[in-house]
């Protein structure tokens, strides 16, 4: 199973930290925002991002694995 994880730009400088209904915050940089939710899905599992732009486009940026369970780790 895989978390998706979305970071959806709402305003000018303005990208929320969402996953499905609930909304985490709010940050003013798309890097920002990428960093908060990497932090959040490492408490989860394998992980996709995606990024949600105002103009309608989605982007899927990556398939995670957190290197806290990843098995390298142990």
């Amino acid at each position: 199973m895989s978390w998706h994880f979305r970071v959806v730009e709402v305003g000018d400088n303005q990208w929320q930290c969402r996953w499905g209904a609930t909304t985490y915050d709010e940050h003013e940089t798309l890097t920002d925002a990428l960093a908060h939710v990497r932090v959040i899905a490492d408490e989860h599992g394998p992980t996709t991002f995606f990024v949600h732009r105002r103009s309608g486009t989605v982007e899927r940026l990556a398939d995670v694995i957190p290197l806290r369970r990843h098995a390298l780790c142990e």
